[in-house]
């Protein structure tokens, strides 16, 4: 997949919840990076979430997950890899 061409400024986004400083989410263009900040291993993310881009279809590079658009739990997201890379798709 050539994400390259894809790209734009970055945008910081918001993250969400209980968990909301454990976590740092940007787009750029029209794909988003999601990481865990100061966690351990099997954090517990409860309520957390981020909102993506509603009306549209979201793809992890990473793990080949489809992801739809609107609110989406960082415990889904982060349920077979520990960071994600979303493109529109």
């Amino acid at each position: 997949m050539q994400l390259r061409s894809r790209l734009g400024t970055y945008v910081p986004l918001q993250v969400s919840g209980q968990r909301s400083a454990n976590a740092i989410a940007y787009a750029r263009g029209d794909v988003v990076t999601v990481v865990p900040r100061l966690t351990l291993r099997d954090f517990n993310w409860e309520d957390t979430f981020l909102e993506l881009a509603a009306g549209r279809d979201w793809r992890n590079v990473l793990t080949g997950e489809n992801i739809g658009g609107g609110t989406v739990l960082l415990t889904d997201l982060f349920r077979r890899f520990p960071v994600a890379l979303l493109a529109a798709s």
